[in-house]
């Protein structure tokens, strides 16, 4: 059996062929672009752009008024291009392209939409809720901003206002394929989840005789409660050491998170599982004003950070950290972190360091 898309690359052609005008054609045309996309023949797609951006003039000439003027097809089919850079995971054309559309038709609701929802593509959900509400405000019955203010309080936390908006396009528009695509998120995301860390290190001993060094954190969520969602947690370490023997950390305990628009915070309690009888806790704030800038702070009684070779002499200490960091873009990001542990045999471990994410390729996103 042939699939939709399959069936769409083999027909177009035909289609645009037999079109008796050319706007059918330009329709056909796109439907043949996003159907080689769909089956994953995204160098074809592109060439397919190329020739209908070619084919497609900017203006036209209007016989009736003998006057030239704007060409219609030509937004449409530029808007489609924006699309396809989006698709391709280039977003920062396609963000170029939608501000030239914008500048010439700056109150067209299908551009502003799709602006929105590039937004949200970028990691930018604020910015994206601030242009679906204004989209709202000129056009109340604007179902596509709605269902990017969902999305946008989801990226959030703001699990109370997505519900309200899912409830409307429920009562105005059931059944819509993006409507149960953001119910099914909700439901995901407000349901319990199980989150496990594992690392093993591979480096070999580098001359201290540990061997098979593991470690692990796993963490179970409840359901939220509004901004409210409660954690058990299991901390284990553990290596082998050739002149002491085998060292282990394990800690286990409760805690809750606090998660809104403004930002991400959390505590909790724990206790001794590897008969060391010594408990411990942490709490920490990230803040996030906006779709750049976050800064965080955590502190930590009895950390995990304490080198695991000296929990065999019962060395235990708390550690203090900050971060700080910038987001440009979905392509390019910063970070400043700055750390301080004090440990019991009197030591004061202190670090530095800085990072530059720049994301040079990425593929296709379907």
């Amino acid at each position: 059996r042939e699939s939709a898309s399959a069936y769409g690359v083999n027909c177009s052609p035909s289609a645009i062929a037999a079109a008796p005008n050319a706007d059918e054609g330009i329709d056909w045309g796109l439907a043949l672009i996003f159907a080689l996309l769909e089956s994953g023949q995204s160098d074809q797609a592109r060439q397919e752009m190329a020739a209908l951006k070619r084919a497609v003039p900017r203006t036209r000439y209007d016989a009736p008024s003998r006057q030239t003027r704007y060409n219609g097809d030509y937004q449409k089919v530029m808007l489609t291009d924006a699309v396809l850079q989006a698709y391709l995971d280039n977003t920062r054309e396609a963000w170029k392209k939608l501000d030239a559309l914008l500048a010439e038709a700056p109150f067209n609701t299908e551009l502003r939409n799709n602006r929105g929802s590039l937004a949200l593509m970028r990691g930018w959900p604020r910015q994206a809720a601030g242009i679906f509400a204004r989209v709202k405000v000129d056009e109340p019955q604007a179902y596509e901003a709605s269902s990017g203010l969902a999305s946008a309080a989801m990226d959030t936390y703001e699990f109370d206002q997505a519900r309200q908006q899912l409830d409307y396009l429920d009562s105005v528009r059931p059944g819509w394929r993006t409507l149960t695509t953001l119910q099914d998120r909700w439901y995901w995301e407000t349901r319990p989840e199980l989150v496990v860390e594992v690392g093993k290190d591979l480096s070999g001993a580098r001359g201290a005789g540990e061997q098979n060094a593991w470690d692990s954190q796993s963490r179970l969520y409840s359901s939220p409660y509004g901004h409210w969602r409660v954690f058990a947690q299991h901390n284990l370490a553990t290596a082998h050491y050739s002149d002491e023997g085998k060292a282990r950390y394990e800690a286990g305990g409760l805690g809750a998170q606090y998660r809104d628009s403004n930002g991400v915070g959390e505590f909790g309690l724990l206790a001794a599982l590897d008969g060391s009888r010594r408990g411990g806790g942490f709490a920490g704030y990230t803040w996030t004003p906006d779709d750049h800038w976050s800064l965080g702070f955590r502190h930590e009684e009895n950390s995990s950070d304490v080198p695991l070779k000296g929990r065999l002499d019962d060395l235990h200490g708390r550690r203090s950290s900050l971060a700080l960091g910038y987001r440009v873009s979905d392509y390019r990001s910063f970070n400043l972190d700055a750390a301080v542990s004090s440990l019991s045999d009197g030591n004061l471990r202190k670090t530095l360091g800085t990072g530059w994410t720049e994301r040079w390729y990425s593929g296709p996103v379907y």
